[in-house]
């Protein structure tokens, strides 16, 4: 297994990275080496603008973690990030709120799993 970045990529500048590609990747590489130095997500400047391009830091494979895509930007949920856990510290509503849409979204997975469950079983009969 090796390792994998998550990067989040704000459309509104689609068409400048489209422009040129070349920035694009640099700035990219430029924000995975931030985000591996510094242990948290990197917020990459492109071209002198910020706030499009946010480069989160790499995980092995054999490592879990989710991500909560909410009020326009994506948060890591992960008890042991140093972004989660200054946002504790710091918006502790914005992270309850995200709380409420994983145990949400959790409720929803188990009630689609125990529906495939009894459809299967139901097929077998």
């Amino acid at each position: 297994m090796g390792y994998l970045t998550t990067i989040t990529i704000y459309n509104d500048a689609l068409n400048d990275f489209k422009n040129d590609p070349r920035a694009f990747a640099i700035a990219i590489f430029e924000g995975i080496d931030e985000a591996n130095d510094t242990c948290k997500s990197a917020h990459v400047l492109f071209k002198d603008r910020s706030g499009y391009l946010t480069v989160h830091p790499s995980r092995h494979g054999s490592d879990n973690t989710v991500y909560v895509l909410k009020g326009n930007c994506v948060t890591e949920i992960n008890p042991y990030s140093k972004d989660i856990k200054r946002l504790v510290e710091e918006k502790p509503d914005f992270i309850r709120s995200i709380v409420k849409i994983v145990k949400s979204d959790i409720k929803g997975l188990e009630k689609l799993l125990a529906e495939a469950k009894n459809q299967s079983k139901a097929r077998k009969k």
